[in-house]
């Protein structure tokens, strides 16, 4: 009998003790759980190659973002597709915060021309705009035209149409605006990125081409490269003496910008703290002062008015795509 109740009495010691190391799991796996958000390093998906407008931006932010969020956030290159490539691999990656994306204003533009494997809206969740820039109208210097309306004149009068170097769908889509609304005669040239086009003009293989003033400030101040016009509704800072393009063309602003974006099922206090930080790090004076000097200029929203936006520009240049063909 007492070794029946010995066996009883060690079994309930061994229960107590099982018991015990649940409860402490159940306790590590509700710390663990609790943990404030960002507690390892976040990926920041750049669908596009190193040492682009976008790519400089993206890192440059993400270093001070680093230092605000207490993780490392990690720049992550995936060119390819106009930036589907990068687009396809946030949209299907874990909803947790931990892997966001850079994304262009062109993101509105390529969907329309090309298949895109993720659900453009339902699969990419809004976390802020970021910032607004402009394209800038560049020519070889040889070229002999010395402003807008020479090159747009001279575009229609010579046997053969110029050379124009694109990278990308909005560089294609705004060349295209750009005929429609000035008449010109353009002969589009694609490249894979802004700078093999870039390259390209500077060595007299194409006449002209789009990019951000940012990328091509120091080609434009050593005369490697004219800058014929500022694609926005003002004179920019940057580049107080380039014209802007509505000077010549009322209304012909094509929006420019850069923003965040995560999975769709990105949880709300995920959002709105990415946004908040975000917010907070790009309206910082220091900050936003080097953004500017280099022609990108903080604008920031709520996840919401971002949501509009994208949804807006869908449409706004799906149906100029449309409209006139533009492959």
């Amino acid at each position: 009998m007492y070794s029946i109740l010995a066996y009883a009495t060690r079994f309930k010691q061994l229960f107590a003790v099982v018991l015990g190391a649940i409860g402490l799991l159940q306790l590590f796996s509700s710390t663990a759980a609790a943990q404030p958000y960002p507690n390892k390093p976040i990926t920041v998906i750049v669908g596009y190659a190193p040492g682009g407008g976008l790519d400089s931006f993206c890192r440059m932010v993400m270093i001070a973002m680093s230092e605000r969020m207490g993780q490392p956030m990690v720049v992550q290159n995936r060119p390819g597709a106009d930036g589907h490539i990068g687009l396809s691999a946030v949209g299907k990656a874990a909803p947790d915060g931990y892997t966001l994306s850079c994304v262009p204003h062109s993101m509105t533009q390529s969907v329309h021309m090309k298949p895109l494997d993720i659900n453009f809206f339902k699969d990419l969740a809004p976390v802020s705009l970021l910032v607004t820039w402009n394209w800038t109208l560049l020519v070889r210097p040889d070229l002999p035209v010395k402003n807008l309306q020479e090159f747009i004149a001279s575009s229609t009068t010579r046997p053969t149409p110029y050379n124009f170097g694109t990278s990308g769908a909005s560089a294609r889509l705004t060349a295209a605006l750009l005929q429609v609304r000035s008449g010109a005669k353009l002969m589009v040239v694609p490249f894979t990125g802004t700078s093999p086009a870039l390259v390209a003009m500077m060595g007299g293989h194409v006449d002209a081409s789009f990019a951000a003033y940012t990328e091509v400030a120091e080609f434009v101040k050593t005369g490697r490269l004219r800058a014929l016009a500022i694609l926005a509704g003002q004179r920019i800072s940057a580049a107080p003496d380039v014209p802007a393009i509505t000077e010549f063309y009322p209304g012909f602003d094509p929006s420019a910008w850069y923003g965040l974006v995560g999975p769709g099922a990105l949880p709300k206090a995920i959002v709105d703290k990415l946004n908040s930080e975000f917010n907070a790090v790009l309206n910082e004076p220091g900050m936003s002062q080097k953004l500017s000097d280099r022609g990108w200029y903080p604008k920031t929203s709520t996840p919401q008015q971002f949501g509009e936006l994208i949804r807006s520009d869908h449409e706004r240049y799906g149906q100029v795509i449309k409209q006139y063909d533009i492959k």
